[in-house]
């Protein structure tokens, strides 16, 4: 360095750019200054932007192909080491005095149909157990009739509005009731 070489005049970290979109991408990237939206679907708060109109996902169709996926993907060879596991993790947060829930995100009315009742209540039962077995906070949303399809970009993943009313139902029903004692404790 200081020799009048290329390393004075280019930072060699920028070479990463080059390596992860190619020359003819950075090439178009320099000529609007680097000022480039990579992800036109996002918005500046991080959710997928969706104009009202029928998300491609939150059809019955893919609610099934959903359900297929998951039932190809549920190995119960697996569910002894992965209980092992939350248990681990369970008496970590505890040992740090974190007050441990367990929760289930909502899926769209596509979904809960498309997975069945019975089916549905054997998973609900198994959770429970689960939370039980931990000695954890059960909040299951996981069919919950608050939201609908308004609230979801797909059938599995709720949109901004969604995730906001999501987020809105957890600080109410169990984070300010968690906090309650500390907040009267220090008052």
């Amino acid at each position: 360095m200081g020799d009048g070489g290329i390393g004075d005049y280019l930072d060699l970290k920028s070479w990463s750019f080059f390596l992860l979109y190619g020359p003819q991408n950075v090439l178009t990237f320099a000529s609007y200054g680097f000022k480039v939206h990579l992800a036109d679907h996002i918005d500046n708060y991080g959710w997928f932007r969706w104009d009202g109109a029928e998300a491609g996902g939150l059809t019955v169709e893919a609610a099934r192909a959903g359900v297929a996926n998951y039932e190809r993907s549920d190995n119960q060879n697996n569910v002894a080491a992965n209980l092992e596991n939350l248990g681990q993790m369970v008496d970590a947060a505890r040992a740090r005095g974190v007050q441990v829930a367990l929760i289930t995100t909502p899926v769209s009315t596509n979904y809960l149909n498309a997975i069945g009742s019975e089916r549905a209540v054997r998973d609900r039962k198994r959770f429970e157990n689960t939370c039980a077995k931990l000695g954890v906070i059960c909040a299951d949303y996981f069919a919950d009739s608050r939201f609908n399809l308004s609230d979801f970009w797909d059938n599995g993943h709720l949109n901004a509005n969604g995730a906001q009313k999501y987020s809105d139902m957890l600080d109410v029903e169990l984070i300010r009731p968690a906090l309650a004692p500390h907040t009267t404790a220090s008052r």
